[in-house]
């Protein structure tokens, strides 16, 4: 069938329908005449739904036609197609469907769920500027090889099984997304088979996924200039500056070339290197003064070849990694003006993924997707393949518990059967402290945890106060600001809220063990902490100041006094009730009816943020919005004394340390960090350590060896507790905000450290001997307008890769919740839910 035929065949189906033939369409069927071979290119953006019927009858005939291909193209946002009609269109070509551009078309939930659910045969599919919200392609693509998401901000993640009938997909293109996780990104695509072309950034000369030509002439002619010693490379620009205006820059390489140029995409790996010795703020103030000066070249590069990758001022010092300009053995190339102003020119933020801003960010995509032949229109060259396995062995930890290789759970099961457990571990392992006897439990243990951990790039996580205050009168759900695990007890954890209720649940069951209303109610309670000898109780504190002993056992029979009458209580709450406090108490709930849950109403420490318990149960610490510290003894419920002016900024957490009942931290807003004795007199520190920013937190190692300070803007920093000497500062990106409240804790004793943030909704997973990143976990809930951030988080003290996240969302109407995460288990093992949360004021405040 010819070109006549088929528009004899249009004109026809029309005249069945009652239409005129559509403009558009007689054009199509014009330029196909003219071209070889004979492409159908349907221009949508004027059709209306009327004139689809009879373009849905001629595309029905195309198999049987010799046309070589059908292009389907939409890209008016002001169209009224009806995205049914328009997604039979397109199935209607079959086979034949070469691109389907659907560009800017405004398909809403429905339509994407149908579009990635039925399938398409197209070989080039762009969905650019759509509004997806949840990326799970799970139809059939056979034919699909070129995929265009470009500007889709609202694709975030890449959850598990979105790319699972895609074999012949070899380009992708996602600039301008959501994404941010490294683990879950490599993750996805390495399920990819074909995969060559990826970049998450565009050069602004390219339009396709494949190498910028242009970009590689420009840095060889520079590299040629460089090597032959022309140092007029920027047309009169000076070439000889001070190193404060960062205008010469160290390298570890030999020769400015094409692997320059690879180093110079990712902003953190030499940028963080070059800039060791000066300030933040001396930095951003250079590169706005290079930047000025380089205006022309920058504009010359960025119309050339130019990519929009970060903010010159971007990256802070890192403490480690510091001591070398380069690598032994190798001399040290300076780049001049030219290069630093090209430099420059590569940073920005136009098309940029959130995933760029990743330390390391362009040689961990190498490292795990060894099928990658150009990222970001840079092609990827042997030499950049052999430095990115180096440079993420050296940052992060892909097999968690430093095991050489991932391994699966039946290979780690065969091997306890045969006695092999501890062959698996490196030589390094006893120096980070990882102590793998061959056949010790602990190897087995590790082991496993490793295989499982390797085969869960989605963790699990489950919200687990999700419980409504209907178990106690039917009204609206709790709100948590502060929580706390029981420290001897695997199953329990206690949570305060921003109403002053303290709640103690069973993490595992979900079920309400106890639950008082504070004196001074409605303020949040911000301290937590219970007593070490006593599993019964525990301390509270609220922000009004109030202080409370509370008994557990008491808290229950106030549960079922108040509520049980009027049936507010199931059968199971109340078996709950009587459950493993009851039992070691000897008591029963009834024979404890009328008495009050309070043991000790303390004397006030106004604008508390603070509480901490010593290890004998004898003392315990507040702190607050202030720059003293009250003591208080536990027992007679007297405050013993305030401990004046320790900073010269307020103190918002005070630690005892776990073993020894005399020695204390505090961490300040004034960026200092000491340590104090009780036994003397509390008005010169033991030690003080530093940080470049006001300090959120502090706590001690389960051991009592390492202090681990949170300072604003994720800088973490791991002590040596004996003297405050720093043993490791953590490679985290800074946002440079300064309401970015960042807290840590340890996680697995202390083997790793969990941090995240108050304006972030990651949490980042870190070996604590080492620094290496183990895993980032991206938080989401539902939908753009509850985007979430972490208040506050802790390590499950009882159970290796489990800890629970506060988190909150910046819907003011929305709740806050405690999110229990499985870094064993994968999300796809159990039934997905989106958090709901709310957004909690004073997120700067407490532990």
């Amino acid at each position: 069938m010819d070109v006549k035929q088929f528009l004899g065949k249009y004109v026809e189906a029309c005249k069945g329908y009652g239409l005129a033939p559509h403009s558009s369409v007689l054009t199509a069927f014009a330029k196909m005449s003219s071209k070889e071979p004979q492409v159908l290119e349907l221009c949508l953006d004027h059709i209306a739904d009327v004139d689809v019927a009879p373009v849905v009858d001629i595309l029905q005939l195309v198999q049987q036609s010799e046309l070589a291909a059908v292009d389907v193209i939409n890209n008016n946002t002001a169209s009224s197609l009806q995205w049914q009609l328009l997604i039979q269109l397109l199935h209607a070509a079959g086979p034949k469907l070469r691109i389907a551009d659907l560009r800017d078309v405004a398909l809403d939930r429905e339509a994407l769920r149908v579009l990635f659910q039925g399938g398409l045969h197209c070989q080039i599919l762009n969905l650019s500027f759509s509004r997806i919200r949840k990326f799970i392609m799970v139809g059939q693509f056979p034919w699909l090889h070129t995929l265009n998401l470009d500007d889709s901000y609202s694709i975030t993640s890449l959850p598990d099984g979105c790319f699972r009938a895609m074999p012949k997909l070899a380009s992708l293109s996602m600039c301008g997304t959501g994404i941010s996780n490294l683990w879950t990104t490599s993750a996805a695509l390495f399920k990819l088979p074909s995969l060559s072309e990826l970049r998450f950034q565009r050069c602004l000369c390219c339009q396709g996924t494949g190498p910028c030509t242009a970009m590689t002439a420009r840095t060889l002619s520079d590299a040629s200039g460089l090597r032959e010693g022309n140092t007029d490379q920027s047309e009169g620009m000076p070439m000889e500056t001070t190193r404060a205006s960062t205008s010469q820059v160290p390298l570890d390489i030999l020769a400015f070339d094409v692997n320059t140029m690879h180093r110079l995409l990712d902003p953190h790996e030499d940028r963080d290197r070059a800039v060791a010795e000066i300030s933040n703020e001396d930095f951003a103030a250079s590169s706005s003064f290079v930047m000025t000066e380089t205006a022309s070249l920058v504009h010359e590069v960025n119309e050339r070849a130019s990519f929009r990758l970060h903010s010159a001022s971007g990256e802070g010092a890192s403490d480690r990694g510091t001591g070398s300009s380069g690598d032994e053995g190798e001399e040290q190339c300076t780049l001049t003006a030219a290069h630093t102003a090209l430099s420059l020119g590569l940073t920005g933020t136009r098309h940029v993924s959130p995933i760029c801003y990743e330390n390391h960010y362009r040689k961990f995509m190498i490292a795990t997707l060894p099928g990658l032949q150009v990222l970001d229109n840079v092609a990827v060259t042997y030499c950049e393949r052999e430095r990115a396995r180096s440079v993420c062995k050296e940052h992060f930890e892909l097999v968690a518990n430093n095991r050489r290789e991932p391994e699966n759970v039946i290979q780690v099961l065969k091997r306890r059967e045969t006695g092999g457990w501890g062959v698996g571990a490196t030589s390094e392992s006893s120096k980070l402290g990882f102590v793998d006897h061959e056949h010790s439990s602990a190897a087995f243990t590790r082991s496993l945890c490793s295989a499982k951990m390797a085969s869960c790039s989605w963790p699990a996580t489950t919200a687990i106060c999700k419980l409504k205050r209907s178990t106690l009168d039917l009204s609206h759900r709790c709100r948590p600001r502060q929580f706390e695990y029981h420290p001897t007890e695997a199953s329990y954890m206690v949570f305060g809220t921003l109403h002053g209720e303290v709640v103690v649940v069973n993490h595992e069951s979900d079920k309400v063990v106890g639950y008082v209303q504070s004196i001074g109610a409605p303020h949040s309670i911000l301290g937590l902490c219970w007593l070490n000898k006593d599993p019964n109780k525990l301390i509270a504190g609220s922000d009004n100041g109030s202080l409370q002993l509370y008994d557990v056992n008491h808290m229950r029979a106030s549960m079922v006094t108040a509520v049980g009458r009027r049936g507010g209580l199931s059968n199971t709450t109340r078996y709950e009730s009587a459950g493993y406090w009851g039992q070691q108490s000897g008591g029963s709930v009834s024979s404890h009816v009328n008495r009050s849950p309070t043991i000790h109403t303390y004397d006030d420490f106004e604008q508390l943020t603070s509480v901490h318990i010593n290890s004998t149960d004898d003392y315990f610490l507040a702190s607050g919005y202030a720059k003293h510290v009250g003591l208080y003894d536990l027992r007679t419920g007297t405050q013993l004394q305030i401990f004046p002016d320790l900073h010269q900024e307020h103190i918002n957490v005070v630690k005892f340390a776990h073993h020894s009942p005399y020695l204390f931290a505090t961490s300040s807003f004034d960026k200092d960090i000491k340590m104090w004795d009780i036994r003397q007199k509390v008005t010169t520190p033991i030690y003080t350590a530093h940080s470049t920013r006001g300090n959120v937190m502090v706590c001690f190692s389960h051991d009592d060896h390492y202090l681990l300070s949170s300072a604003v803007d994720n800088e973490v920093r791991q002590h040596l507790a004996v003297d405050g000497r720093l043993h490791l500062k953590f490679d985290i990106a800074p946002t440079r905000s300064i309401q970015n409240y960042t807290r840590s804790y340890y996680l697995n004793n202390r083997d790793y450290i969990i941090t995240g943030s108050c304006e972030e909704n990651i949490v980042r997973v870190c070996c604590a001997q080492t620094g290496r990143r183990l895993r980032d976990l991206s938080l989401e809930g539902r939908g753009l307008k509850n985007s979430l951030y972490v208040q506050s988080l802790r390590g499950d003290p009882f159970k290796d890769f489990h800890f629970c996240v506060l988190v909150a969302y910046n819907h003011p109407h929305s709740k806050s919740e405690i999110v229990k995460v499985n870094l064993l288990t994968s999300s796809s093992e159990r039934k997905g839910h989106g958090l709901e949360h709310q957004h909690a004021s004073l997120t700067g405040m407490g532990g």
